[in-house]
């Protein structure tokens, strides 16, 4: 390829039309015809427009190009970079430079897509006549690049007319030859024959060879041989011949010629055999030995293909083959030389085991005659195992037809002996890490890890290389875990479960001792006397088991966890134990809640659904059993009526009941239990302490009703007292652990504790183990652990003691709920003022690291809620602010809309300041409202209530953290939320305030979102974070809280 380029540059052939800088060079070279040919900056980018090209990625056009510049001394890498063309030649006339071309005619040209001829002249194309071809396979010597010299095949081509027999004229230049095939042109022989060589001019296998023959010879530009014959002899790769022998056999003219003076009209490639009869090794024995003969009669070695060629055949050896007839016979001949002859060897009497590791060898390459001579007497190696102290001893002898022989006793006449399998035999030892001592072998195992490999590893290894005895005391060292048969018996006794582990022929004692020690990890355990347990299946589901549900230490094999864990320890352990019925039934209860039974009338002033029915029968059955839980129904499906229905059925005398929740729902608690229940003795605890510590003393009530806060300052007076049930509404007040809230509600010791919570994870699975550790101790791990835990884990402990229900599953008949987000567009100063702010923020967050966004975190989180103000109005932030709002603009319109259409309305705001805004505007267009914030008197929020839903007033702005929960504004047809908040279930928990039981009408949600801001981020957001409980009932956890990543999206910060 290259010597045809620079045949076209010496032809002055090659002309530069453009260079393009930093793109490419462009240039005509002609030949056949002008072909259109670009150099890139990137060899990939090279192109060409002859028919050679696209196959190959390479032609002799390209090299002409390349040769053109070197010739002027010019590096085509550079021409490109600097952009100039080089300096003109004589020769050569230079175009103009040509327009840039478009990237679709580049497209085309690239892929040497022409139109198709529509013309053609009488001469356009030569005639093609029928073609025969002969080829002629051979072994040539040549030069490698080290400049060692070797046998390799080659291929040489002859060519004639098909038709009339002509004479074949052998192709002298393969180059040309295969130029004129690429551009199917004439080619002219040596002997004055001139050929037209098209394609179809030859038969369909001659084609196809020279087809991979043009790709092979393209290739090999730069040879790895030097070959005096390279114009028509085409070096084959190694592996070539193997693959091409079915298409030597499918041509019509075909020889093979592995030497000067004999051809063959086929070449047989055939897997290379001991039998083949290319070696031959001779043992005679006489008085002094033995006499050897090795004879090789294996003709030519092809040492790249692994071949030896004789006659027609092409014997293919594998590398470990190959390997031993060069160790064995190479230097019988030159590399270049038939590999025959013979060479005569002698070995003395004693030395007949060498001569057997010889005959050994040989045979895997050729016949050996006489190997019975030297045949070595049958022998297995005895290795005999005993134990001593911290030690594995090991005697070895040799078994020879039963005669036992000590390692290392001297030969006799009377027995002959193996030597080199004995001497191996030594040698096996010793990589086994065994030492000699004296008569024995010893292997020092000082741990209990030792001792296991040693078993597991060493000895099957030795019983595969010999018989092997082992002693007693060495069988004793380790036992099988299924000799065992470890038992697990499960029991319920007062709200514990005990487990009980047994194995057979261990001591109550030591079933600790090898219990604690187990590790999943780890496969064995050790007894007191230093032996192993190897652990199996059955074992190994006891160590998880223990692992994963012990929370006290064993003692005599036993282990008390909550009864609480019932299903875990019961999937834990499966059916490797055996539980009692009181467990079975407990199961049963856990796992069908709905088919317990339950006796209980149910005395409220109330018709309930068939829903809370089933809630109530759930609180029953873990009462039941002793166990506290989480009403966690969606918000507006009535959990306050169903405890209230609970807790008519267990009224005590003297025991009062403590319902706990937020301060703002003291008094919505005592009118419900009043509307259900009358008879009920309600008191809320309320006022100065004394006025708190006298109630709270105070016997005859049935229910406390107390908030939070003051809980946690009387938790002193409620421990002093009995307390029936502690139930926690809006338990999502007690998620954070660590207050002093949480501390005190521990303290106190109810027959059972419920949460009520529609939202029972806001953020994080932290927050459901802070609920489970009121309500359920002992259920959960402590929190370290906890964090650790699979989310599947979690779902199996939980599951049981959390009922959630959706609206739209148990209520079909609610009317629906439309959700719609309105855009709305910020005025040109609210816009100038929020981008201010927001670069601000950018500016801050991507210079930080995960940790310094950590660090910082308080202080983003401020700067996130500056720039949801300014979604609203900058008036909310920015003093002396009258640049309008786009967002208030927007709800003027929707609230006169609404007024004109009769609505009812809740307007939520997470900002006071903005509801005041609001409230401002309202009183402009004479609209009337209701304002709860958080500083609204409990009585004062339950009067404003019971007015909306009387129809006082059309309109109610709520705060959405202090009127987010606990209200029932059934009377709302429309809820409209101001400004969105990341996490959706505070949200919905406002929607549920009038889309639940009671209502009567299609309710309306609007969701007013600024346009290109973050709430648009928000939203995104809120989809990704709904419904964290139900991920955890399911086992499919998604933690909630705002994380690194988020805080940039949200800023449109690529991370």
């Amino acid at each position: 390829m290259w010597t045809r380029g620079e045949r076209i540059v010496r032809d002055g052939n090659v002309e530069i039309t453009a260079v393009n800088q930093g793109q490419e060079i462009e240039a005509t070279v002609y030949g056949t015809k002008p072909y259109t040919v670009i150099l890139g900056a990137d060899t990939d980018d090279d192109y060409c427009s002859c028919p050679y090209f696209p196959g190959h990625g390479y032609c002799k056009h390209i090299a002409a190009v390349e040769i053109y510049f070197r010739d002027q001394n010019e590096d085509v890498e550079d021409v490109i970079d600097e952009g100039d063309m080089p300096l003109s030649q004589p020769v050569f006339k230079w175009a103009a430079k040509p327009e840039p071309q478009s990237s679709g005619k580049r497209f085309m040209q690239q892929r040497a897509i022409e139109a198709a001829p529509l013309f053609h002249g009488p001469n356009s194309k030569e005639a093609a006549i029928p073609l025969a071809l002969k080829v002629t396979l051979g072994v040539a010597s040549v030069e490698t690049e080290t400049w060692d010299t070797e046998l390799r095949f080659f291929l040489e081509l002859h060519i004639s007319a098909r038709e009339g027999g002509g004479h074949f004229y052998v192709v002298s230049d393969l180059w040309r030859f295969f130029d004129a095939y690429a551009d199917e042109g004439r080619f002219d022989t040596n002997g004055k024959a001139s050929y037209v060589l098209a394609h179809d001019a030859f038969e369909k296998p001659e084609r196809d060879l020279l087809d991979a023959m043009a790709s092979s010879y393209s290739s090999q530009k730069d040879h790895d041989v030097n070959n005096a014959a390279a114009a028509r002899e085409l070096i084959l790769p190694p592996g070539y011949v193997s693959d091409a022998a079915e298409s030597f056999g499918a041509l019509t003219n075909f020889e093979f010629v592995p030497y000067r003076d004999r051809s063959f009209p086929q070449v047989v490639i055939a897997p290379f055999t001991p039998t083949a009869g290319l070696f031959n090794m001779t043992i005679k024995q006489n008085h002094d030995g033995f006499q050897v003969a090795l004879v090789a009669d294996a003709g030519l070695v092809i040492q790249g293909d692994q071949m030896l060629v004789r006659d027609d055949h092409c014997y293919q050896l594998t590398a470990a083959q190959m390997h031993l007839v060069n160790q064995l016979v190479g230097d019988f001949s030159s590399p270049l030389s038939p590999l025959s002859g013979q060479q005569k060897l002698t070995f003395r009497t004693d030395e007949a085991g060498s001569l057997r590791t010889l005959a050994d060898a040989f045979a895997k390459i050729g016949k050996v005659t006489g190997a019975e001579l030297v045949a070595a007497p049958a022998m297995t190696p005895h290795f005999a195992l005993d134990r001593d102290l911290n030690a594995i001893t090991l005697d070895l002898t040799f078994d020879y037809d039963g005669k036992e022989i000590p390692a290392g006793a001297p030969a006799t006449l009377n027995q002959p002996r193996d030597s080199v399998k004995e001497r191996q035999a030594v040698d096996y030892l010793t990589s086994l890490g065994f030492k000699p001592s004296k008569t024995l072998w010893r292997l020092a195992v000082p741990d209990a890890e030792t001792m296991y490999d040693f078993y597991q590893q060493l000895l099957p290894n030795l019983r595969e290389n010999g018989k092997v005895t082992v002693s007693p005391a060495v069988e004793a060292m380790v036992q099988d875990g299924k000799t065992l048969a470890p038992k697990v018996d499960v029991s319920e006794k007062n709200g514990l479960l005990s487990i009980s582990f047994s194995m057979n022929g261990v001591q109550s004692g030591e079933v600790d001792q090898m219990l604690t020690q187990i590790d999943v990890e780890r496969p064995y355990m050790t007894r007191k006397d230093g032996s192993l347990v190897i652990l199996d299946e059955p074992l190994r589901r006891v160590a998880k088991a223990l692992a994963n549900l012990r929370h006290g230490q064993l003692h005599h094999g036993k282990v008390e966890v909550p009864a609480a864990q019932t299903l875990a320890v019961q999937a834990a352990l499966g059916k490797s134990a055996d539980f009692d019925d009181q467990v079975k039934r407990l199961a049963q209860d856990l796992t069908h809640p709905e088919q317990f039974k339950n006796d209980n009338p149910l005395a409220v002033n109330a018709e309930l659904r068939p829903y809370q029915k089933a809630g109530v029968q759930w609180l029953e059955m873990l009462n039941a059993h002793g166990f506290g839980g989480i009403l966690a129904d969606e918000m507006g499906l009535g959990k306050t009526l169903e405890m209230i229905a609970f807790l008519t059925h267990h009224l005590q005398a003297g025991k009062p009941s403590l319902i706990v929740a937020p301060a703002s729902l003291l008094y919505n608690w005592q009118s419900e239990c009043a509307k259900f229940a009358p008879d009920l003795r309600v008191a809320v605890v309320d006022g100065t302490k004394p006025e708190r510590t006298t109630m709270i003393e105070a016997d005859g009530y049935d229910i406390l009703i107390a908030s939070y806060n003051s809980v946690q300052r009387d938790a002193a007076e409620y421990a002093k007292g009995p307390l029936n049930y502690v139930v926690l509404d809006e338990a999502q007040f007690v998620k954070n652990s660590a207050t002093k809230t949480h501390q005190s509600l521990r303290k106190l010791k109810p027959r059972a504790t419920y949460a009520l919570s529609g939202t029972p994870i806001e953020n994080r699975t932290g927050e459901l183990w802070a609920i489970f550790a009121l309500v359920l101790p002992g259920l959960l791990p402590s929190k370290k652990v906890f964090e650790k835990m699979a989310p599947d884990e979690v779902a199996l402990r939980v599951a049981p003691f959390i009922l959630r229900r959706e609206k739209k599953t148990v209520l079909k008949d609610l009317p629906p709920l439309v959700e719609t987000n309105l855009t709305n567009e910020m005025t040109k100063a609210q816009k100038t003022v929020y981008l201010a702010q927001l670069e601000q923020m950018q500016v801050k967050v991507r210079g930080l690291s995960s940790q310094g966004l950590v660090k910082n975190k308080l202080a983003i989180l401020a700067g996130l809620t500056r720039l949801r103000q300014l979604c609203d109005t900058p008036a909310l932030y920015v003093a002396g602010y009258h640049g309008g709002s786009g967002k208030l603009d927007q709800l003027e319109d929707l609230l006169t809309e609404a007024a004109e259409n009769g609505r009812r309305v809740l307007i939520f705001s997470q900002f006071t300041g903005m509801l005041a805004k609001i409230q401002t505007r309202m009183k402009e267009l004479k609209l009337k409202d209701f304002l709860l914030e958080g500083d609204t008197p409990p009585k004062k929020r339950l009067a404003m209530v019971d007015a909306f839903n009387a129809g006082e007033r059309p309109f109610f702005l709520i705060s959405l953290k202090a009127g987010g929960t606990g209200l029932n504004l059934t009377a709302a047809d429309m809820v409209i939320l101001v400004d969105l908040w990341w996490n959706p279930a505070v949200e919905d928990q406002a929607i549920a305030r009038a889309h639940r039981i009671g209502q009567h009408h299609q309710v309306d949600v609007y969701r007013l979102i600024t346009k290109g801001t973050i709430e648009e981020q928000i939203v995104k957001l809120q989809t990704q974070k709904r419904d964290l409980v139900d991920q955890i009932l399911s086992g499919t956890e998604n933690k909630a809280m705002l994380s690194d990543a988020e805080i940039r999206q949200i800023l449109g910060i690529e991370s």
